[in-house]
Formats: C-alpha cells, sequence, structure tokens
C-alpha cells in the first residue's frame, strides 16, 4: 500500500493519511469498505474494499451438520419454541443510542486535518467602513456641487464617479466576502455531518421570498451545528463555541430590522472568524488551545 492516501467524504477531500491512519479509520468505522480512496498513480478514486491489506478477510462460511430432531415424549403435545438468545445486564452504548436517535453512524476519533485558510475580520471591517466612508463623501460632494451656484467641472464629476465606483467595489467585495467565509465554515463541518451542504447554505440565500427562511438555516443553523459537532470530537471540545441566541437575533433583525442586523453583524461574524481560524489549525494544535473564557 501506498502511504499518502486521501479520503473522499460528502464531495469533499481529506488526507493524506498513511497506512495506519486508514487501518485506524477502519477499525473505529470512519472508513467502510464503500468509502472512495486515492493516491498517486491512481486513475481516480477507488472504493476501500478493493485495497488489499485494508480491511481483514471475510469467513467463508461453513455449513454445519443439520441436528436431529428429538423425539418428543409422550404427553408433551406443545413444545416449546426457540427463546431469542440476548446479552443479559449489556446495556447499549452512548454511540448506539445516539445512532439510533438520528438514523446515521456518529463518527469517532479525531475530526481530521482540514484543507481551509483561516478568516480575516480586519479584511471584512476594512471593506465595509472604506466602502461606507467613500459613498457618504461622494454623497456629500454631489449634494454640494448641486448647492453651488457655479457649475460642475468635468474632473469634479469624474472624481465624484471614481469614488462611488470605489465605494461600490468596496461593499462587493466585503458581501462576497462573507459569503466566503460562511461557505469556509460550513466546510470545515462536513466530517460531521451538517445539516446543509455548503454550497446550498450559500447558494439558497440568492433566491428571493425563500431566503427569508433560509437565512436561519445558513446562520441559525450553523451556530446549532457548529456547537454540536465540536461538542462530540474530543480534540474539538476547546473550540470557541458560537452563540446560538445571537445567531438566531441576527436573522430575526435581518427579516424585520435591518440597521439592527448591521450591529449584531459584527459580533456574529468575530466568533465566525474564530471558529475558522480553530478549523482551520492542524489536530495536535488543536487539542493543545484552551478555550476562552
Amino acid at each position: 500500500m501506498a502511504d499518502q492516501w486521501h479520503l473522499l467524504n460528502n464531495g469533499e477531500k481529506y488526507g493524506p493519511y498513511s497506512e495506519d491512519d486508514l487501518v485506524q479509520f477502519v477499525r473505529e468505522g470512519r472508513v467502510v469498505r464503500e468509502s472512495l480512496l486515492w493516491t498517486e498513480g491512481m486513475d481516480g478514486w477507488v472504493a476501500a474494499s478493493t485495497i488489499d491489506g485494508l480491511f481483514p478477510p471475510v469467513p467463508t462460511a461453513v455449513a454445519l451438520p443439520r441436528a436431529i430432531p428429538r423425539p418428543v415424549a409422550a404427553g408433551n403435545v406443545a413444545a416449546r419454541s426457540p427463546q431469542r438468545t440476548t446479552t443479559a445486564g449489556r446495556a447499549p452504548t452512548q454511540s448506539a443510542q445516539t445512532a439510533k436517535q438520528t438514523g446515521r453512524a456518529v463518527p469517532s476519533g479525531p475530526y481530521p486535518a482540514l484543507p481551509i485558510k483561516r478568516a480575516n475580520l480586519e479584511l471584512l471591517l476594512v471593506l465595509l467602513g472604506s466602502g461606507v466612508t467613500l459613498r457618504v463623501i461622494a454623497k456629500w460632494a454631489n449634494w454640494m456641487m448641486g448647492q453651488s451656484e457655479v457649475a460642475a467641472q468635468g474632473n469634479q464629476i469624474l472624481m465624484l464617479r471614481v469614488m462611488l465606483a470605489a465605494a461600490a467595489g468596496c461593499l462587493t467585495g466585503w458581501l462576497a466576502l462573507n459569503f466566503l467565509y460562511l461557505h469556509r465554515l460550513w466546510s470545515a463541518l462536513q466530517y460531521g455531518r451538517p445539516r446543509t451542504t455548503p454550497g446550498q447554505a450559500v447558494g439558497l440565500l440568492f433566491v428571493p421570498l425563500f431566503n427569508l427562511y433560509w437565512i436561519f438555516v445558513a446562520f441559525y443553523g450553523l451556530a446549532k451545528d457548529y456547537n454540536r459537532i465540536t461538542g462530540r470530537f474530543k480534540d474539538l471540545n476547546r473550540a470557541p463555541k458560537l452563540s446560538e441566541g445571537l445567531f438566531l437575533a441576527y436573522c430575526i433583525c435581518s427579516v424585520v430590522a435591518a440597521p439592527v442586523a448591521i450591529i449584531l453583524w459584527v459580533p456574529m461574524m468575530l466568533q465566525v472568524c474564530k471558529a475558522i481560524t480553530f478549523m482551520a489549525l492542524p489536530p495536535q494544535h488543536r487539542a493543545r488551545m484552551s478555550r476562552p473564557r
């Protein structure tokens, strides 16, 4: 076997992993026979069951001889029906109970390394502040030129248009970076099986009217899934938590009170950026971090 393997899970690529890592993943149930793996030299992704030495050999079924039925004693008309054998005194594990409730397997072991970049809140604030400032200055200059009795010169009009274009560019970049960070954090949660994919979380926000509902999934659902997933994995227990109340308030205000949503956006994106930065760390660094109070 090669020593640099990549794992494909829900459209996201993880790795590289060593042969020992894959064997450990098989023991923990995180890699099954249908999982897709790839390494250098292969033409495409292959099922894990096709790789020699990864799964233990399946024992061949041996036909057992049929038991000769015992004759029923006279007077014993009703024969006892066979009882289902159970393991006495053994309670189902918490993982089995959780899997039965959710209807899907609960991953175990460390959370894998993620090929994502860190977030930069300062860049978001600079883009927003620059766009708003240039927009206000341009509006004020346009009003001053309208109040003046002297006709505006061509270079003044050109400068005003440049300022408006720069303001539009900053605000567009700010909006695009918001969607990028939202997509990035949803991508970081895909191994934990969240409620939606990164593409759906961002793309459905552009659907008119439907986005009034979907914003609660994309943001409030993000906080709930993030807290649930980081609490499930031991090496993510020190992750900075997201305030579900803050995310819910932001969603509500985005629908009924947009100015208040702009104010709530700052602490909300601060938490998002901290969460992305934590998830971008290597697993060994995540375990050493202490949760901020």
